[in-house]
């Protein structure tokens, strides 16, 4: 019998060592799959939960509750997210008859115009138009309170302005002149 070891397979054992030595090396010290402190911490960030104020006009005053939302670095999604719970409040309270839910929200190039898009008008024809006005104005202070740097908001049903005979959505609408 022969006991002596072929030098191709030697070659090829001694070769996958080489490689698996230098890949244990390099996993030890960083230089393979590194995930950044940073990106860690961001993740970490995402995750947290605020307390936002929902605000809304009923019985002939501006009315508030506190609503925790899990933050996120992308502001549409903070947007998104507390506005749905508004939807939700004004459904539950009656401002709103049916239900309404957010198609997309958007920011302009400089982030201080916001585009919301819903699936249906969030005005009741049978509304005043004071009614009107202090839904719009419980949305914009609501997104006010978020203190994200939005300045202006347009509001959108399919991507369209909304459609109003007293209200005119062609145009934005100021977030600032809400809370006066």
């Amino acid at each position: 019998m022969n006991h002596y070891i072929k030098p191709a397979l030697l070659i090829s054992a001694l070769l996958i060592c080489i490689v698996a030595g230098a890949f244990i090396y390099g996993w030890t010290k960083g230089l393979i799959i590194h995930i950044p402190q940073s990106l860690y911490s961001l993740e970490q960030h995402a995750t947290q939960k605020k307390t936002m104020p929902l605000h809304w006009w009923n019985n002939n005053r501006w009315n508030s509750e506190n609503s925790i939302i899990i933050s996120s670095s992308q502001t549409t999604d903070v947007v998104i997210h507390i506005l749905n719970k508004w939807l939700l409040n004004a459904q539950d309270v009656g401002i709103i008859a049916k239900k309404v839910t957010i198609q997309s929200a958007m920011l302009s190039k400089n982030n201080h115009e916001l585009f919301i898009s819903f699936d249906r008008s969030i005005l009741d024809k049978e509304q005043s138009i004071y009614e009107k006005l202090q839904l719009i104005n419980g949305i914009l202070k609501t997104i006010h309170g978020l203190d994200l740097g939005i300045i202006h908001v347009r509001f959108l049903v399919h991507h369209k302005p909304i459609n109003d005979t007293h209200l005119d959505f062609n145009t934005s609408w100021n977030i600032l002149q809400s809370n006066l």
